[in-house]
């Protein structure tokens, strides 16, 4: 990714991704299911790993410690604010 950058990693992994969920929609067995299924959860999860990377080329190494703080937080206070602020 440092020679040739980060987006066409993201849109090819993308683009994987959409193919094998459209291609589960149309799927004539669960055996076919499974296997697209995986597959495109196997392409999905490309964002999550490239998502810090991206983060370090952003910001300057004074405030990256920041930074990567409320990346890896945001996940885990989802599911604590989100019932506050919908209103359960």
């Amino acid at each position: 990714s440092e020679l040739y950058g980060r987006q066409m990693p993201w849109i090819a992994s993308h683009t994987a991704m959409v193919a094998f969920m459209a291609g589960s929609a149309g799927s004539p067995n669960i055996a076919t299911l499974i296997v697209l299924r995986f597959l495109a959860g196997t392409f999905g999860g490309s964002p999550l790993v490239n998502s810090g990377g991206a983060i370090a080329d952003l910001f300057p190494p004074a405030q990256r410690g920041l930074a990567m703080t409320i990346y890896c937080v945001a996940p885990f206070l989802g599911p604590i604010l989100g019932p506050i602020v919908g209103g359960f």
